[in-house]
């Protein structure tokens, strides 16, 4: 058996439908689905323009402030927030992949048994080596 770890998808194509259905994008029968790594630069320019518009100004400084203080919302329950030195915090998949007696339909490639819960998955802040964190 193999794992893979994630922050997409317990069955990719009813996720990525309820992720782009937020962004008003359809996806059934788009072959082939974006990857994960496309859905999360989505997810990124989604939380970044959010903070745009809440900021009230394109100011670099402003609009990473309240990228910070504004809570990461797209997917249900798959959101997360980003921590002071600018890590995306969230929870993780730990997915299963499938055998292809398991695959009920294409994209069907793998199984959620469970979620790793985001203050497991990312080293403590004051663990990290981020120079932007060292104060003189």
């Amino acid at each position: 058996m193999v794992h893979v770890e994630a922050t997409f998808g317990d069955s990719p194509v009813d996720r990525c439908d309820g992720l782009m259905r937020i962004y008003g994008v359809a996806v059934r029968g788009v072959e082939p689905l974006p990857t994960a790594l496309q859905v999360d630069v989505y997810r990124a320019m989604h939380h970044y323009l959010g903070a745009i518009r809440t900021a009230g100004t394109t100011e670099a400084n402003a609009v990473v402030g309240q990228m910070k203080m504004d809570p990461i919302e797209d997917v249900p329950g798959d959101g997360g927030t980003i921590r002071e030195d600018g890590r995306v915090i969230r929870d993780m998949g730990y997915f299963e992949i499938k055998s292809a007696s398991e695959s009920k339909y294409p994209w069907d490639h793998h199984g959620l048994p469970h979620v790793i819960p985001a203050d497991q998955n990312y080293r403590p802040l004051n663990e990290g080596e981020c120079p932007m964190m060292k104060q003189p």
